[in-house]
């Protein structure tokens, strides 16, 4: 009975190819090649009008149409010149998890798959961000470590304080330049605990989001030959000074910004690099060239341990914890867990010890959420409430949450009865009859103190808003003068990995998520609105621009 099975899988995949070169051939100038991976089967050779690619080859496994093709392209310029395309020369043009072709239909599989493979390659001027963004989803994956670090342009050497795993995961160690201010900011924020000390040294920019992309020892190596200078003067310096285990803070550069990255070393058992220290026999008196260490102390192709770095801006402790005291929350309400809120629920919970929250969202997390969102792939299916909980609950075990997945207006008695303990309301819904009708019923309440915040910001992040509301102050929704907002979709797609990128990056965000966040932890004195603009591009951060006007208003309306 298997084998029977089995032929009839294998007579059935048989007609499926040939049902694919019909196809080709009614559209197509193509011809039939040998298959450059012995997995595949079979190979198509296909003439495309493309200005990076004159031919394309299409290579199928024998479990296609059920397993799409591979891609290659045969011009091997086109390798750091055009995004998600290898050092192989194959060419990613979904992410498989998310496609949906219907298999029984083979060749609207190829027509598919050629279409995707097209919009690849005729993205006209390569912006340098693609890469920029490809390069993060290659770092996907990689633990994370949190940086107090202020100048991210100097080579030096830093210290790294490594964090007890058992209250601190997932983040690995805090970089930083002086011990005293990452000791206070531990404390502050309750995030880790501190174990031992150590050192690290920190090299921005060493790898450019141009691949190929650093996988081993000898990867990083050539990198820092190409460099040269005083790059390679410290890294060759630092490597041989340290033992065990050896830390490389870096960054990669875009025009939204500098991303924070790191890798590990791991050298060999003390003793066994003795015979290298010295004069390698058979040549003059000298330490060995450094090709014959790294080969004999780290292993050239030992793989890399990656870091994935989140910088904090020490000014933010400073400014809260000198003058006025900030106020203690014990309980927050979230209304919108998407990616302004569950952003700013993290940002909060990183900065106050909070000991419920309650976050109302019907959504479910997507895939394409992902690329702004605080939560990862590997929350992709839950629930927003759920797995923002589960974030945040990571690193906060000790909070209560309430987990709505509910349409806030399915849920109004549930929202009544969690809003009379909550001290702190945060609405990033983005609808705005949904949140009037929800600050009618916080006012109508009259918990006095009560602090409440609207927050959202436009479709290509040029400007954030927050408006912040004390019920019990003159100054409410009815009231109060509003910035207009822009509301719009978010997320556009295009062809490649994952299929769908953020119309802006994660580090104009971030920087909004900041601003707000001081706002939100800062002493209340009555009703505000701050208003944020986003720099250019060509711009440096501190051209961010901040505005914070007071609306309170002497006399109360009907409402406040």
């Amino acid at each position: 009975m298997a084998n029977s099975l089995s032929d009839q899988f294998s007579a059935w995949a048989t007609e499926s190819r040939n049902q694919a070169r019909v196809a080709l051939a009614t559209r197509y100038d193509f011809q039939t090649v040998k298959c450059c991976r012995s997995s595949n089967v079979e190979a198509w050779r296909i003439k495309v009008d493309s200005p990076h690619a004159e031919f394309i080859r299409l290579e199928v496994s024998a479990r296609f149409p059920l397993e799409l093709p591979d891609v290659f392209v045969e011009d091997s310029g086109i390798y750091g010149q055009v995004p998600h395309i290898d050092h192989n020369l194959k060419l990613c043009y979904c992410d498989e998890d998310t496609s949906s072709v219907d298999p029984t239909r083979p060749g609207d599989v190829v027509q598919w798959v050629i279409e995707q493979t097209m919009a690849v390659l005729e993205v006209g001027e390569v912006r340098p961000d693609d890469f920029a963004t490809e390069f993060t989803y290659y770092w996907t994956g990689s633990l994370p470590y949190l940086s107090l670090l202020r100048d991210v342009v100097t080579p030096r050497i830093v210290e790294v304080l490594h964090l007890d795993q058992k209250v601190s995961q997932p983040n690995q160690f805090l970089a930083h330049e002086d011990r005293d201010e990452a000791l206070r900011w531990l404390k502050q924020s309750t995030i880790g605990r501190p174990t031992v000390y150590s050192r690290a040294l920190f090299l921005p920019n060493l790898i450019g989001p141009v691949p190929p992309y650093p996988e081993t020892n000898e990867d990083v190596y050539a990198l820092i030959k190409a460099n040269g200078g005083e790059a390679q003067k410290l890294w060759e310096q630092f490597m041989r000074q340290e033992s065990g285990r050896t830390h490389i803070l870096s960054t990669v550069g875009s025009s939204r910004g500098d991303t924070l990255i790191g890798w590990e070393h791991t050298r060999a058992a003390a003793g066994s690099s003795s015979k290298l220290h010295g004069a390698v026999k058979g040549f003059r008196p000298g330490r060995a060239p450094f090709s014959m260490e790294l080969a004999h102390n780290w292993g050239r192709k030992t793989p890399l341990r990656r870091f994935d770095g989140v910088s904090i801006t020490l000014d933010r402790l400073v400014k809260r914890t000198e003058g006025a005291s900030e106020p203690r929350f014990r309980h927050a309400l979230l209304i919108g867990a998407g990616s302004l809120g569950s952003n700013l629920m993290t940002s909060l919970c990183a900065s106050t010890q909070l000991e419920r929250i309650s976050i109302i969202d019907p959504d479910t997390l997507k895939i394409e959420n992902v690329l702004r969102h605080s939560c990862g792939f590997d929350k992709v299916g839950m629930s927003k409430a759920r797995a923002v909980a589960s974030l945040i609950g990571t690193d906060c075990p000790w909070v209560i949450f309430d987990e709505i997945s509910l349409n806030v207006l399915d849920c109004l008695d549930k929202f009544d009865e969690i809003s009379s303990t909550a001290d702190l309301v945060i609405l990033t819904t983005g609808n705005d009859a949904i949140e009037t009708l929800l600050l009618d019923k916080l006012f109508a309440r009259r918990r006095e103190g009560q602090l409440v915040h609207r927050a959202w910001i436009t479709s290509g992040a040029d400007a954030g808003y927050v408006v912040r509301y004390q019920v019990g102050s003159a100054g409410c929704h009815r009231c109060t003068e509003l910035p207009e907002a822009e509301h719009s979709e978010d997320i556009r797609y295009e062809p490649g990995c994952s299929a769908g990128f953020a119309r802006y990056g994660g580090s104009r965000l971030q920087r909004f998520i900041a601003v707000a966040s001081d706002l939100m932890l800062s002493a209340p004195s009555g009703p505000c609105v701050l208003k944020w603009h986003g720099r250019e591009d060509n711009e440096s951060e501190s051209s961010d621009r901040v505005e914070v006007s007071y609306v309170g208003q002497e006399v109360r309306c009907a409402v406040c």
